[in-house]
């Protein structure tokens, strides 16, 4: 009996720790006005870029100054979407004979992850695939890159941005895209970078939060 007890006890023991384990890795949630999100907020179609994003590979090179967001919106349970992030006043670095189209996104879902301290958001396509939008350049002069570019994300890894101060009440938020973020990007299939920094706000107004 006694050794029966102990080994019930090393296994309640042993689900108690994992189960703390669990909760501690679960996934951030939405905080909104003080209080955890219930049902969804609306993102504001306007946000701040800060500093331009930039779609690099080894053959192209694309700049884009501003950014809208088409029916985004944050919610519980992480279920977070956007239709469609359209990148906005583009062009090709080096060559003003190149006119780049507004590059509008597919629906993407953007998940909280990571722990207290560092929570970054993973911008992957909502309907499953690889693909995130197309670049298109036409030629208005002398350009040397014109034409169709794809865009894609990893399997599971996207456009991912840090996330830094997240954790308090604000009505703006940075989102920050960076080699360090860690962003799995290609552009034809040839590897890519995927830069920016841009603040985010919700229509309401309100204050909001991730933790």
């Amino acid at each position: 009996m006694p050794r029966i007890r102990l080994i019930m006890l090393g296994l309640l023991v042993l689900f108690g720790f994992s189960a703390v384990t669990a909760a501690s890795a679960a996934a951030a949630e939405w905080w909104v006005g003080k209080s955890l999100l219930t049902g969804k907020e609306e993102l504001s179609p306007k946000t701040n870029v800060t500093k331009s994003f930039t779609i690099k590979s080894a053959k192209l090179d694309v700049a884009c100054s501003e950014i809208s967001v088409k029916n985004g919106f944050i919610a519980q349970h992480n279920e977070n979407t956007i239709e469609s992030l359209v990148f906005e006043h583009c062009s090709v670095v080096g060559q003003s004979g190149c006119e780049v189209l507004p590059v509008a996104t597919e629906p993407l879902a953007f998940p909280l992850e990571g722990e207290k301290e560092n929570i970054r958001l993973n911008f992957l396509p909502k309907k499953g695939g690889t693909t995130l939008g197309v670049v298109t350049i036409k030629a208005k002069g002398t350009c040397t890159v014109t034409g169709s570019f794809k865009l894609t994300s990893g399997a599971k890894r996207g456009m991912i941005c840090n996330y830094p101060g997240v954790e308090k009440e604000h009505a703006e938020h940075e989102l920050v895209f960076n080699e360090a973020s860690g962003s799995e990007i290609e552009i034809n299939s040839e590897k890519a970078t995927f830069t920016g920094e841009v603040f985010f706000k919700l229509t309401s107004g309100k204050e909001w939060s991730a933790k």
